[in-house]
């Protein structure tokens, strides 16, 4: 039970960031000059390298380059 407070805060923030990100996408494709084959892979680019910076900021994560799978 120690880890509840802590794991229902985390909880909130990431239903937060997920509603943020329906709403402005939403608000997005609602535009007439944007197209939704621009604010799809905008939007999927930018969770990509949002989710990159916050984990080598927070977490401090190194990147490594990958050659093949």
């Amino acid at each position: 039970m120690l880890g509840f407070p802590k794991s229902l805060m985390s909880g909130v923030a990431l239903g937060l960031a997920n509603l943020g990100t329906v709403y402005f996408l939403l608000k997005a494709l609602s535009q007439p000059e944007w197209e939704s084959s621009i604010v799809y892979p905008l939007n999927n680019f930018g969770i990509v390298l949002l989710s990159t910076v916050t984990a080598i900021v927070v977490f401090r994560e190194r990147l490594q380059l990958s050659y093949g799978y």
